[in-house]
């Protein structure tokens, strides 16, 4: 009898959710914790002195892209981030070091939050082997001192569910407001403005811009965009303009995602025409073209580092070259922009009757499927 090996991944058993984890004095519980682990919002000019906001955007983008290619649970990256920037309210940090301490603050989402964590060698391998386990290790402890081992941070994805317990939307339409609303809570973690905003906030107006964006209808003939609004502002105890500003902000956020990739899009399409214009002009057979490309791209590679050692970095691209190490760079696409993509997609999918056909601005072109996307 032949042995068969038969491959699949293993399903993670879950517990059922518990309602009372849903009524009301949760949730206040919730809205009077928050302050408590909201970080600093001027800690680039007070404390730090090497790293700088663009700095923080390219280590978020890393590390949702780590989150992303692990399955990580939704919950760990905006919790990754919050430790990041509690972590940076409080200690003057090396930008050599940001890398690292993005992974540790992964590292310990990571096992606060899933049944299966994310370990140190895992973690070392998408730095690119920069740091060693060992290291991850001793800037756990120093991130657990600094945190004083408070790790309960209260997050946007804690106020998700409660909100959507109280709309009166089926339960299909339900699960479609709680992933846009996630992908938009991702949007703001990669942001430096959101960095002060309460988590209740950030939370009430991801579920407003979704529903917003989607064209979403409600059992409940009344409830409209605007009414919605209102609505979760007097859940939060919080001015319907504020939350409405907050909305805004978002969709502005997804906006401007959709614009950098799309001029991402161009200009690498523009880029590949001008390599292969290049390398039919070559008077060159085919070997010698070739190693000769091979050279060049060499050569360039290093004079750019040399550059880069000699002067310094003159560019954000620059700075994220020496910043941080990302064996993933290139084989896939922004996860920010891909999000921000797939949300918009979404908006006019032929799948979703609720959705309003005539909405304008069609998504960009070129979406890259991934099979661990949100959505």
């Amino acid at each position: 009898m032949e042995h068969q090996l038969l491959c699949c991944e293993v399903e993670i058993r879950r517990a059922y959710q518990d309602a009372n984890l849903l009524t009301d004095r949760v949730l206040q519980t919730m809205l009077k914790a928050e302050d408590t682990y909201l970080p600093s919002a001027n800690y680039f000019k007070c404390v730090q002195k090497e790293i700088v906001p663009y700095m923080r955007k390219i280590v978020a983008t890393w590390m949702l892209e780590v989150c992303e290619e692990q399955k990580c649970e939704e919950e760990v990256f905006p919790l990754a981030m919050n430790y990041l920037d509690r972590f940076l309210s409080v200690e003057p940090t090396k930008k050599t070091r940001l890398q690292l301490l993005g992974a540790t603050c992964m590292f310990l989402a990571s096992k606060m939050k899933e049944t299966i964590p994310l370990t140190a060698e895992k973690l070392c391998i998408y730095t690119d082997n920069s740091i060693r386990p060992s290291e991850l290790l001793q800037m756990e402890l120093l991130a657990l001192n600094k945190l004083k081992w408070d790790l309960a941070s209260v997050t946007p994805h804690d106020f998700i569910e409660h909100f959507l317990s109280k709309l009166p939307i089926n339960q299909d339409t339900k699960q479609i407001l709680r992933k846009h609303a996630q992908t938009f809570v991702a949007l703001c973690a990669t942001d430096v403005k959101f960095i002060a905003s309460p988590p209740s906030m950030i939370a009430a107006g991801s579920v407003a811009a979704a529903f917003e964006g989607l064209r979403l209808k409600s059992t409940d003939s009344t409830l409209s965009s605007r009414n919605l609004t209102e609505f979760l502002a007097r859940i939060i105890k919080s001015d319907p303009d504020c939350l409405r500003a907050c909305q805004e902000q978002i969709e502005s956020l997804l906006e401007t995602s959709l614009r950098q990739a799309q001029q991402h899009n161009v200009s690498s399409e523009t880029k590949s025409v001008e390599e292969e214009v290049d390398l039919s002009c070559t008077p060159t057979d085919t070997s010698e073209r070739e190693l000769d490309g091979k050279w060049t791209k060499g050569q360039g590679t290093l004079r750019r580092r040399k550059a880069l050692l000699t002067h310094g970095p003159s560019t954000p691209q620059d700075e994220g070259s020496t910043l941080l190490r990302n064996p993933l760079k290139g084989r896939e696409k922004d996860p920010v922009t891909s999000r921000a993509r797939r949300h918009a997609r979404l908006r006019q999918s032929p799948l979703l009757p609720s959705v309003a056909a005539d909405h304008p601005s069609p998504p960009p072109q070129g979406y890259a499927q991934r099979p661990y996307m949100l959505l």
